[in-house]
């Protein structure tokens, strides 16, 4: 697998943006030795795998081609337990040069070749394969583990804005927050919490804003029928909705995407004339005041 070794230096000073002069000059070699590394006509000096291996801090085993999936288990089982960002990038390190040391060693047919006799070089492939599956999923693995940690610190953000704003309707950012909430809490799993607790906040109290909260958690939870048949069976959404207005204008907004996602498209037609209206005669107030 010796061969190989020049092929994942290449990939790993790309990767870390490093030109070959300066991996040269930390080996105390010319620009020219790392180039023929690279070019696969010539290999680097025993004593110095241990040096290079710690420049892109990997181990022995990945510049000669091998891979080691317990060590990506680890990593990725380290990064479960800690969730800080120095673990998350420490294991996608791992599983990103072990992917790309299966890359080089499945590209390079010449290497698989030395690596084992012609008669098991189809099973070395499928193996190398295989170890590669593996890591891939493991990188799916951590990606979904480090989204739902993104998630839950940013919902801690919006919930300290929702607080702060609890008794300032008119604050700029106590519905835009409130609204980020609701889609971070059902991007974590409690959509149906959230559903729950937005029909209870628009009957205690119907108006624009509830209502508002409301249709969002049923267009995330894709439940368009139910926000249509809201407005023909509930008089307080009615008594919102009617007249339209630039008030209510998210409002019918919100009922025309549902309409859409329906294929409802008698609704379309019978509102969009008066959706377009509203929003015309906004952008005409609003040019006016600047």
């Amino acid at each position: 697998m010796n061969h190989i070794i020049g092929k994942k230096i290449a990939l790993l000073r790309k990767e870390k943006h490093i030109s070959q002069t300066e991996l040269a000059q930390y080996l105390y070699l010319t620009p020219q030795t790392v180039s023929r590394w690279e070019m696969e006509k010539g290999t680097p000096e025993i004593s110095l795998l241990p040096k290079i291996a710690s420049f892109f801090n990997v181990s022995i085993d990945e510049l000669f081609g091998l891979t080691s999936i317990s060590r990506a288990d680890d990593l990725v089982l380290k990064y479960s337990v800690l969730r800080d960002d120095r673990s998350f990038l420490e294991a996608m390190d791992c599983l990103n040069s072990q992917i790309q040391t299966i890359d080089a060693a499945l590209d390079n047919k010449t290497a698989l070749k030395r690596a084992a006799p012609c008669h098991i070089e189809a099973e070395t492939a499928s193996s190398l394969q295989k170890d590669r599956d593996r890591l891939e999923a493991l990188k799916i693995h951590l990606l979904l583990q480090q989204g739902r940690e993104s998630f839950e610190r940013a919902l801690n953000i919006t919930d300290s804005f929702v607080k702060k704003t609890e008794n300032s309707p008119e604050a700029p950012w106590y519905l835009p927050m409130r609204l980020q909430r609701l889609q971070l809490r059902a991007a974590l799993g409690e959509g149906r919490s959230v559903l729950a607790e937005c029909r209870q906040a628009f009957a205690g109290n119907p108006n624009v804003t509830t209502l508002q909260l409301y249709f969002e958690i049923l267009l995330i939870l894709q439940d368009y029928e139910k926000i249509l048949s809201m407005l023909e069976k509930d008089m307080h959404v009615r008594d919102i909705l009617f007249p339209p207005s630039e008030s209510n204008l998210i409002l019918w907004k919100q009922l025309m995407k549902a309409a859409e996602e329906t294929g409802n498209s008698e609704f379309v037609e019978m509102y969009n004339k008066t959706i377009r209206k509203q929003e015309s005669s906004r952008s005409a107030w609003s040019h006016t005041v600047s």
